[in-house]
């Protein structure tokens, strides 16, 4: 019998999708709903333009997010011992696959670093009562890239992946070399496009953030690695979650459960 598994980033891209169509509707709604209309006064002014630049955001979003699953796919051939990359500039290559060398090394001592770590660092002691964390979106935050945030590590402590793990070190480099890497494909895929500029704007205020946080379990690692408007990665990973584990002073190994908290408007 075939097994039948869940594919969790066609989900979680799903959920962007709908999302965006979402956003489209906030900037139209108000002549269809006398509720909406009272939502939509608070943006008074906004809609038409702020209806096009949710737009080119999400497609600047949309352009750096298929980067990054070509920088993942580039990492992942060069791992299994590939000495090229495939680009479509190829006068670029060998500045790419420099980059992606430098990250890999950086790997390389993350992977070592690992190997010394206990058990304590691999999952959640059994017998201990899950914690609950609340994530709430606030304003000045993306929404997609809350959102996405937010049900990649919902999804993870369903799947018991998440617990208040012990303080790791870390190998110096990785979340800054992978973005070098990043910005390197950007440059390479679309220099001479029109939204050149607002692609590099857009992703030079990022950060690389780790999907399932150090904090809660996840690897040191470029595999665990995406980028993130940086604010909204601070908020949800120190002021939310960090200050929530030591305001209820949870123990080392404590299974996490994540909620959300939202507001659509």
């Amino acid at each position: 019998m075939s097994e039948i598994r869940h594919n969790y980033d066609e989900t979680d891209r799903m959920a962007r999708r709908l999302m965006e169509h979402a956003e489209r509707l906030r900037g139209t709604a108000g002549a269809h709903s006398g509720q909406a209309h009272t939502r939509l006064r608070a943006h008074h002014g906004q809609d038409p333009l702020a209806t096009a630049v949710s737009n080119g955001s999400t497609r600047i979003l949309d352009v750096i997010r298929k980067a990054e699953d070509q920088l993942h796919e580039h990492l992942k051939n060069m791992s299994q011992g590939l000495e090229r990359t495939s680009l479509n500039h190829k006068e670029n290559e060998a500045d790419l696959e420099k980059a992606l060398k430098s990250l890999l090394k950086v790997e390389d001592k993350a992977d070592e670093i690992r190997k010394k770590q206990g058990p304590e660092h691999r999952g959640p002691k059994p017998g201990l009562a899950p914690h609950t964390v609340t994530l709430e979106w606030k304003h000045g935050m993306p929404r997609l890239e809350f959102l996405q945030k937010a049900m990649a590590l919902r999804r993870l402590g369903k799947q018991g992946k998440l617990f208040n793990a012990p303080k790791v070190e870390r190998a110096d480099g990785m979340t800054q070399k992978y973005k070098s890497a990043l910005i390197k494909v950007l440059h390479d895929n679309h220099k001479g496009s029109p939204d050149y500029r607002a692609i590099m704007d857009r992703v030079n205020g990022m950060q690389a953030d780790h999907v399932n946080e150090l904090q809660l379990g996840g690897l040191d690692s470029w595999k665990n690695l995406r980028m993130l408007h940086d604010a909204t990665n601070w908020d949800v990973g120190t002021q939310q979650i960090t200050n929530d584990l030591v305001k209820h002073k949870v123990p080392v190994g404590t299974p996490i459960k994540i909620k959300m908290k939202w507001k659509w408007w």
